[in-house]
């Protein structure tokens, strides 16, 4: 708990200081008790250690009292001219005057364990902080000539190499222009963030190295060109989200863990359509058609009536009513083991990790049983290209050819719905027309489907 944590260590435990210190900015609340208490014990503890260890909770404190605005009419004068940056002759009394925003970012430690620093900006537009730690940064030199009325710190200010605290600069910088304190908050507590960004404020790919293997309970903000880049077997205390840029970023930050984004049209850079087979034929149907390829590949399993008689129905049907290419694979997909079903799918969709980008696979999922979705899911998570393509069958939703689709942008989903695309799907379509489509989807099977035609 926040008050056990702020009881047990600020300005009374260096032990216990060390392990929480850097991690749970943005934690501490003080109620006038806990005030009162902390003001006690402060000069008892300036006076039994060392000015290092007094100065790292000083340094702590007065971090929480730039952050948290209702601390800022409370905090215990007595620190009020402490020094809180090096090279920065501004006290913290002067500091609580100016704007200012702060995130958490990895840094990289060849042959040690990784560590976690705060990054602080503050509008200074009267120019009251003559120097900050730009100068020091790698790139740094580049955004000071961009942003002249911004200033920057690191906590600790240790040496480090690289340009991936600039992910953290942008999203400080953009909590600061918004004056938005719910992003401000969350960026402060809740998120690890590392990446280049360059000036066209896409977040571009940093070396990861052993940075993941901080012990941390927040969550991680990394660039989109590093998916894939940690173990298949991290699994993060928080949420792990990949980004391709600062807007999705902030968006990320102050939204929730399934992003919803504006409806598409269906992709033109779709490469493959797989789908499992079930009682939900006609979905498969329409899917292999809207997509424009001339191709699809169905997954039966075992079971006859459920799998392997729908699949042959389908392949009957997209062969006569279409110019498009069903294939059924000789090997069957599992249906009782996701472990076996996961591997089924690598194999036979051919996946790796130097499959392009740019090429997209669909796997349509309203087919199937549910270990299949969970396998399904599984597999988008590590395969960014691939996308998972849901839709009702039977339901006539305003004449609509509308498909969902969603993708893993890290571990965290992002939805839209997709919208047909007459220049693509009707490449194969043969005699399929957009009515006929609409007539499949709202037909349980491809059974109802012809007879309500007759």
């Amino acid at each position: 708990m926040i008050s056990n944590w702020l009881g047990e260590v600020l300005f009374r435990s260096q032990s216990l200081y060390e392990k929480y210190d850097l991690e749970q900015l943005g934690s501490l609340s003080f109620s006038d008790e806990q005030q009162d208490i902390l003001l006690k014990r402060f000069s008892a503890f300036q006076q039994k250690v060392t000015k290092t260890e007094f100065n790292r909770h000083m340094l702590r404190y007065c971090e929480e009292i730039l952050l948290n605005k209702e601390l800022q009419n409370s905090y215990a004068h007595v620190i009020e001219d402490f020094l809180i940056f090096k090279r920065c002759d501004a006290p913290l009394k002067a500091l609580i005057k100016l704007e200012s925003a702060v995130s958490v970012f990895p840094t990289l430690n060849e042959g040690s364990s990784p560590s976690i620093k705060h990054l602080w900006v503050f509008e200074d537009i009267n120019n009251l902080i003559q120097r900050d730690h730009l100068t020091n940064l790698e790139g740094g030199k580049e955004i000071s000539e961009l942003y002249p009325n911004l200033r920057v710190f690191i906590l600790p200010p240790s040496h480090f190499i690289g340009k991936s605290w600039k992910l953290a600069f942008y999203l400080a910088k953009e909590a600061l222009k918004s004056n938005n304190s719910n992003l401000k908050k969350k960026l402060a507590k809740n998120w690890i963030v590392t990446g280049d960004v360059n000036l066209e404020k896409l977040v571009l790919k940093i070396k990861l190295g052993n940075k993941i293997e901080l012990e941390t309970t927040r969550n991680w903000l990394l660039p989109r060109a590093n998916h894939g880049d940690w173990p298949s077997n991290w699994n993060p205390k928080g949420t792990a989200t990949v980004v391709v840029n600062i807007e999705e970023a902030v968006n990320r930050i102050i939204g929730k863990s399934v992003q919803k984004e504006e409806p598409i049209n269906w992709p033109s850079n779709i490469s493959n359509i797989y789908s499992p087979t079930s009682n939900a034929e006609t979905t498969v149907i329409v899917a292999a058609v809207l997509c424009g390829l001339n191709k699809i590949t169905l997954f039966q399993s075992d079971n006859k009536q459920f799998s392997i008689e729908p699949a042959a129905n389908i392949h009957k049907f997209i062969k006569k009513h279409s110019n498009i290419t069903p294939v059924i694979t000789i090997n069957k997909i599992p249906s009782n083991d996701i472990y076996a079903i996961e591997q089924f799918f690598e194999r036979e969709m051919h996946l790796d990790k130097t499959t392009a980008e740019t090429d997209l696979t669909i796997l349509h999922i309203t087919t199937g049983n549910k270990l299949m979705l969970l396998a399904a899911s599984s597999i988008a998570k590590r395969y960014p290209n691939v996308w998972l393509v849901y839709r009702d069958r039977g339901l006539n939703k305003e004449s609509s050819t509308d498909y969902i689709a969603i993708n893993y942008e890290g571990l965290q989903p992002t939805t839209r719905t997709l919208k047909a695309d007459s220049k693509i799907w009707k490449k194969f379509s043969g005699t399929l027309t957009q009515d006929s489509l609409i007539s499949l989807l709202s037909s349980s099977n491809i059974e109802n489907y012809i007879k309500n035609k007759a």
